[in-house]
């Protein structure tokens, strides 16, 4: 504790409706997963999204649940995903408010459930940038 900081998180606030999930992967790296926009912004109508990669190197902007890893101990946040409800369509819809819970398995396996849905994915998906629309 001798050289803990703090300061502002780079990531959206969230609201009620909203649990983010973070965990260090055995691989090494941070995993936050969480969502874009708070639940108050998005009852008034109000989508700001996130910036995300994709394959192209081109920067769009992401809406809903994603997830953010950190291989500097959180001082930079490189690899940013939006995980999709729909696999075939990457870039439509992703769940936008829900309590998010992580684990991952000794075969390295992520297995993520929020409120509506589970997912399971490992490092190198996340790790893939977002497909070009």
């Amino acid at each position: 504790g001798k050289t803990w900081t703090y300061g502002a998180s780079p990531f959206p606030p969230l609201m009620w409706h909203q649990r983010p999930a973070i965990i260090r992967l055995a691989e090494g790296p941070i995993l936050l997963v969480s969502f874009t926009d708070s639940s108050d912004d998005l009852r008034a109508g109000k989508r700001e999204g996130i910036d995300v990669s994709d394959a192209a190197g081109n920067t769009r902007r992401g809406y809903g649940m994603f997830a953010a890893l950190s291989f500097d101990e959180g001082e930079s946040w490189t690899s940013k995903k939006i995980i999709p409800t729909d696999p075939a369509d990457p870039w439509g819809h992703s769940d936008q408010t829900g309590y998010i819970s992580i684990i991952q398995t000794p075969d390295n396996m992520i297995h993520l459930a929020n409120s509506q849905r589970y997912f399971r994915f490992n490092l190198a998906w996340l790790r893939d940038p977002m497909p070009v629309p």
